[in-house]
């Protein structure tokens, strides 16, 4: 098993997650936001990746924006880029808001499935 490496979300890798992007990926397993995250990209890479992970609000697939929730985001890498995982949390319980499905979210890209890759992101 290739062994990876979890790295934060960085104008370096921004390339290789906008490739992913291009390829037909999307960050979100709930609706397809890959064009819309490429034209917010190649409109200004700088913003894109601030706003990707430091927007106050997060608009959810029914439409409704809701306050983000406190994260610790990462890239999966193999020596490419192969997904994101996020780590959400509330502060001062383990409960999480009903709009959210959980504590943990990933998704690898399709030529990187089924390599265990989120497994081992989570260990």
């Amino acid at each position: 098993m290739t062994d990876i490496t979890l790295i934060r979300p960085s104008l370096d890798w921004l390339p290789f997650y906008a490739r992913a992007l291009e390829q037909g990926w999307s960050p979100n397993t709930d609706q397809d936001v890959s064009r819309e995250q490429l034209l917010q990209f190649r409109r200004d890479p700088k913003r894109f990746l601030h706003d990707l992970y430091n927007s106050p609000m997060v608009r959810l697939p029914d439409g409704r924006e809701v306050a983000r929730l406190p994260a610790h985001d990462f890239w999966i890498s193999d020596g490419e880029f192969c997904g994101r995982i996020g780590f959400r949390f509330q502060r001062g319980t383990e409960d999480m808001p009903t709009a959210i499905y959980g504590h943990i979210g990933y998704t690898i890209v399709p030529w990187k499935q089924r390599r265990g890759y989120a497994t081992q992101a989570l260990a």
